[in-house]
C-alpha cells in the first residue's frame, strides 16, 4: 500500500471505473487514495486522475479538493515526471471545461499535450482529443480537425478503441 506500483494500479483502476459510470466505487477509491502514500509523481497522477473522475461524477467541490496536488505538480515542475505533470494539467482542463472557462480548457489541456509528446502517446491521444474539443468551442475547426486526425491515426495504429471512438 502506498507504492509506486499501488498507486499506478489504482489510477488505472480508477480509469476503468470512471469508463464504467461506477462513481461511487470510484469514490471510495478516491478515499484510499487520500489516506496513502506522501507527494510522490505516482501518488499526484493517480490523484489527478480521480480530480478528473470526480469533475465527471459532477462533484466539483472534492475535484477542487485535488487542487493541493496541482500546486505540488506546479512548485515542483520538472523534478516530476512529464506524464505527472501532464495529468495536473489535464485536470485544469478538466475543471476549466466543467466551468465554461474555454480558454482555461485550451490552456490545460494544450499544456498537457506539451508534456505527453514527451513519450507516452496513448496519454498524448487523449489530449489531442481534448484539446480538439477545446478548438471547437474556440471556432478554430482547422486545426481542431489537424488534432483530431493525428489522434485518430495514432489510436488506431496502437488498437486504442476508447480513444478512436472519442475522436
Amino acid at each position: 500500500r502506498g507504492s509506486e506500483l499501488w498507486f499506478r494500479a489504482h489510477e488505472e483502476w480508477l480509469d476503468a471505473l470512471f469508463r464504467l459510470g461506477e462513481f461511487a466505487r470510484a469514490k471510495a477509491l478516491i478515499a484510499e487514495l487520500q489516506a496513502a502514500g506522501d507527494g510522490s509523481g505516482a501518488r499526484v497522477s493517480a490523484w489527478c486522475c480521480a480530480g478528473r473522475v470526480l469533475v465527471q461524477a459532477g462533484d466539483y467541490a472534492a475535484a477542487d479538493d485535488s487542487r493541493g496536488h496541482i500546486e505540488i505538480v506546479l512548485e515542483r515542475g520538472d523534478q516530476l515526471p512529464a506524464g505527472v505533470r501532464a495529468e495536473a494539467h489535464r485536470l485544469l482542463g478538466a475543471r476549466a471545461r466543467h466551468r465554461g472557462d474555454v480558454a482555461g480548457d485550451y490552456r490545460g489541456y494544450a499544456a498537457a499535450l506539451g508534456h505527453c509528446a514527451q513519450g507516452d502517446e496513448r496519454r498524448a491521444c487523449n489530449a489531442r482529443v481534448s484539446l480538439a474539443f477545446s478548438l471547437i468551442e474556440l471556432g478554430a475547426f482547422e486545426e481542431a480537425e489537424r488534432e483530431l486526425r493525428v489522434a485518430l491515426e495514432a489510436a488506431e495504429h496502437m488498437g486504442l478503441e476508447t480513444i478512436t471512438s472519442r475522436a
